[in-house]
């Protein structure tokens, strides 16, 4: 899910929501990945813009060997100017 509001002309939030499944039945392993996150963006004169971006990600794996979880956090940030 990918959605996009603005706010004013210059300001727009973009919250995102992914959901990953997959399966490899020849390791017999099943993956779940939760990636929420939320970027904002800065436009000015129409040539130049800033964006930041935060969120993270759970990922689960179980296998016959066990389960396997972990956890990342991000931060992004950056600017664009356009010629």
């Amino acid at each position: 899910m990918n959605t996009r509001y603005p706010i004013t002309s210059a300001w727009r939030l973009n919250p995102r929501f992914r959901v990953d499944y997959s399966v490899n039945s020849i390791e017999d392993r099943t993956e779940w990945t939760l990636a929420p996150s939320f970027q904002m963006d800065y436009n000015w004169d129409n040539r130049y813009s800033v964006e930041f971006d935060i969120g993270g990600e759970w990922l689960q794996s179980d296998s016959p060997l066990g389960r396997d979880e972990s956890l990342t956090y991000f931060f992004f940030g950056g600017y664009r100017v356009d010629f």
